[in-house]
């Protein structure tokens, strides 16, 4: 199927006002999303469970490669570390349902509620995942590292190309 130019002129106004209007009257993005009980928070979960494997093949996958390229060990380290954010958002949300709602001290919203004391071993592993984003940064760090390292090496690929066509 084939889609011309005409086409996508036609459509292009109805996009470019559409566009517009969600530009000028955005709703609120918020990046806490809550799971309607208990669907939610199972599909979640298994979506951890599907991005963990996922990220273990491709893992495994690059270790098998015999390419050595600095972008590909960069991608190897986004790996491990979103396989470790995996984990560790898997236990905050499984040991969340472990902890009764009178152990923490709303505020008013979510960003500024408390745990309360006394400290068990559930709100302190509940407490230590809250800190995944230690893991997300430098794992999205990596991702742009290798994906900047093998951009560079399609570029120079391409370069030598364009001379070796220039020159004959």
């Amino acid at each position: 199927m084939k889609i011309s130019l005409q086409t996508i002129r036609s459509a292009a106004g109805p996009f470019t006002c559409l566009l517009l209007v969600f530009l000028l009257l955005p709703d609120p993005a918020w990046a806490l999303q809550s799971h309607g009980p208990p669907e939610g928070i199972y599909t979640h979960q298994m979506a951890h469970v599907f991005f963990f494997v996922s990220l273990l093949y491709l893992y495994r996958d690059l270790g098998h490669s015999s390419i050595e390229e600095q972008g590909w060990r960069y991608l190897r380290w986004f790996c491990l570390l979103m396989i470790s954010w995996n984990i560790v958002a898997f236990i905050g949300h499984a040991v969340t349902f472990h902890l009764a709602s009178e152990n923490i001290a709303d505020a008013g919203s979510f960003f500024h509620s408390r745990l309360l004391g006394p400290m068990d071993a559930t709100k302190i592993l509940f407490y230590i995942t809250r800190f995944d984003h230690l893991l997300v940064v430098p794992a999205l760090f990596f991702l742009y590292l290798g994906l900047r390292s093998l951009y560079g090496q399609v570029e120079e690929a391409r370069e030598v190309l364009d001379n070796r066509e220039s020159s004959a």
